[in-house]
């Protein structure tokens, strides 16, 4: 499967949130199920994840009219995307890197950083065992 068949299978999924982990912000999708955190701190206990995920460590904006409500800048503000929490992905479209995702009256466009030589962005899919859609570094775009 190419990189365009991939991140629009996430065309009709539901957005749950947005978490962070250093500066790697990781946008949630789809079916929530049940997961064991093996490692760090939280080590046993049990989260509730979609069934994809888009990690992104470059550039990301989160806009509603044209307005810009949540970016890699100044991350998130709290309660942010409270809105966006639930919405249905209505498109889903990929050209060089750039990713757009529109949800509602929300807009969520990711792009790559010129300056940044390495891994840009993650599609995580439904399964353990599924290919990850990489964008960046060695990788270009595939699975």
């Amino acid at each position: 499967m190419g990189p365009a068949p991939a991140i629009e299978a996430l065309a009709g999924l539901t957005f749950n949130r947005v978490a962070f982990a250093a500066d790697m912000a990781m946008f949630d999708f789809g079916p929530l199920h049940s997961k064991i955190i093996g490692y760090g701190p939280r080590v046993g206990a049990t989260i509730f994840v979609g069934s994809h995920a888009l990690h992104v460590q470059c550039c990301w904006q989160v806009e509603q009219a044209g307005r810009v409500v949540a970016d890699f800048k100044g991350a998130l503000v709290p309660g942010a995307l409270a809105p966006v929490e639930g919405m249905v992905v209505e498109s889903v479209a990929m050209t060089h890197g750039v990713i757009e995702i529109d949800i509602g009256a929300f807009k969520l466009t990711v792009w790559p950083r010129a300056d940044h030589s390495g891994e840009q962005w993650r599609l995580l899919g439904a399964g353990p065992d599924d290919d990850h859609l990489v964008w960046g570094g060695e990788f270009g775009a595939q699975g």
